[in-house]
């Protein structure tokens, strides 16, 4: 026998256990689990910065849709962990500035600033600020080299001027900007929705709807749109078209009283009793102190011959509105259908006086068209409106006013007291929802 001289070691079998517990698995996969868990970490890092950045080209696209509350919501979803990126904090400051917030746009932009923010960037939304706001005495000599040098902002740019000319009442300005914007961006619902503004605040109704059509047609999503052209065939007495819009709003909240009201003095007028009751009621519901739900809700009583009822209603809407006229005339009417021709007699005589202070207001608004700087004229008129609690229409001649003699004290106090009482921000402009 051939010997294999020392003897050899036996050839130790290890099952994987064994390799696990004296870790000699782990001193051979380690480096490729290491790589394995570094590439995932790169790969969650791109998928979620492509996230961010497809959700910021998102949030541009609607806002240049005029879709401001989207993406506005949007922002708030990505903008906990995007805050430290200039080009989140300036969407945030337009969808702000769209929104009427400046005192956020601001902030914004304070912070973009401290992020590094080119200052020409910072200066081009200041400036558009200013414009918004109807400060236009120095921005008009940037306006030209704004629409020629910011094509991808030229519907920013011609929104915040054409919002500045109406706080200003400067609608020939406006329209020729808006001819600009339409020529540039067909497609763009922005600027009809600003013409039917000019033409609703001219008391053109007609010419107003036809301009929100055109709004609709090219941004079948706007509630605002779609709220001013209801608004608007109310006055034009097509009801039917009118409720169809409502109809529409109501589908997308249900519980919104001024839609539920537009929509009930709509069936009222069209003769749908019924479905009038119920809109009406409704809203009457969510909000009691409605004036224009309560009033409708009065009309519908009388229209039934509940004449007491109607009378209960117009006598406590009378008290909280004395210088109401529809709320007055409602009044007279109870009190003469029931017989009490005594009582009536007193609201008879103060309708009879409004009715002589309107036609002043006729009568000023021709010598006004003929003299546009006759500020004590528009000041007249004001005061007139006001009287008979036509607070918002104050507001516009007032504005006007202001702008031919911004530091007349009077003007500031009437102004003032007129934003108060309609509820509007001094500051917001013809087109706002606010």
């Amino acid at each position: 026998m051939v010997s294999l001289g020392a003897e050899s070691a036996p050839i130790r079998k290890t099952s994987p256990k064994s390799q696990l517990a004296d870790g000699s698995w782990l001193q051979f996969r380690r480096p490729r689990h290491t790589f394995r868990i570094f590439w995932l970490i790169v790969a969650v890092g791109l998928v979620y910065e492509f996230s961010i950045n497809l959700s910021l080209l998102h949030v541009k696209s609607l806002l240049r849709s005029q879709q401001t509350e989207s993406a506005r919501t949007w922002l708030s979803y990505i903008r906990a962990s995007s805050l430290d990126r200039v080009e989140t904090r300036i969407l945030l400051a337009q969808a702000a500035w769209r929104a009427g917030l400046v005192k956020e746009v601001r902030q914004h932009l304070i912070a973009a600033k401290r992020l590094g923010c080119p200052d020409q960037r910072i200066e081009f939304e200041q400036t558009l600020i200013l414009a918004y706001e109807g400060r236009l005495t120095e921005m008009e000599r940037v306006l030209q080299r704004m629409l020629l040098a910011n094509d991808n902002d030229l519907q920013h740019v011609c929104d915040a001027f054409v919002t500045g000319y109406l706080r200003q009442f400067r609608f020939d300005e406006a329209r020729r900007l808006l001819d600009v914007w339409r020529k540039d961006f067909p497609n763009d619902s922005q600027p009809w929705f600003h013409e039917g503004c000019i033409w609703q605040y001219e008391m053109r109704p007609i010419e107003a709807s036809a301009a929100f059509e055109k709004a609709l047609e090219h941004g079948q999503h706007r509630i605002d749109v779609r709220e001013r052209l209801a608004v608007v065939r109310v006055q034009n007495l097509e009801f039917a078209e009118a409720a169809r819009h409502y109809d529409r709003l109501l589908q997308i909240q249900p519980d919104h009283v001024e839609w539920l009201v537009g929509f009930g003095i709509c069936q009222f007028n069209d003769g749908n009793t019924r479905q009038a009751r119920g809109a009406l009621f409704k809203a009457l519901t969510i909000s009691p102190a409605h004036r224009d739900g309560r009033l409708a809700f009065a009309e519908l009583e009388a229209n039934d011959g509940h004449y007491e009822e109607a009378l209960r209603l117009s006598s406590d809407l009378c008290n909280e509105f004395p210088n109401d006229y529809s709320v007055r005339y409602l009044m007279a009417r109870m009190l003469r259908t029931l017989d009490r021709q005594d009582e009536s007699l007193e609201h008879v005589q103060w309708l009879e006086e409004a009715e002589r202070a309107f036609r002043e207001v006729s009568v000023l608004t021709d010598k006004v068209s003929r003299w546009p700087n006759d500020v004590q004229s528009r000041v007249a008129i004001a005061r007139r409106l006001i009287r008979y609690s036509k607070y918002s229409e104050a507001v516009g001649w007032l504005r006007a006013a202001q702008h031919l003699e911004p530091n007349n004290e009077e003007i500031r106090r009437l102004l003032a007291e007129s934003c108060r009482l309609s509820g509007f921000d001094d500051l917001a402009p013809l087109n706002s929802s606010r």
